[in-house]
């Protein structure tokens, strides 16, 4: 089941053990997922919509390249696909 809801998804692990999944969907916007393992199984705990306002930055460049985890505790960098648009940090308590 886990298998056919992450196939093709971006992600990292969180310093506590914690999995995030990048989802895109159309266009700017995409879900990040965030999994944790309970009695032996994978469970999702939350997801949490992004939807980013940037001007004058094409969609394409606003895709998300990669997921990667920061030196700051659970944190992850959403690494953009083209030049122009910022990398976002987001922190997961």
């Amino acid at each position: 089941m886990i298998e056919e809801q992450t196939e093709g998804l971006l992600g990292c692990i969180l310093d506590d053990g914690r999995a995030v999944l990048w989802r895109p969907k159309e266009g700017k916007e995409g879900d990040l997922l965030l999994y944790e393992f309970e009695n032996a199984k994978v469970v999702l705990r939350g997801t949490t919509h992004r939807f980013p306002h940037y001007d004058n930055i094409p969609e394409e460049a606003c895709c998300v390249r990669m997921l990667l985890p920061t030196k700051t505790r659970n944190q992850v960098a959403l690494i953009p696909r083209g030049p122009g648009a910022p990398i976002e940090l987001w922190i997961f308590p």
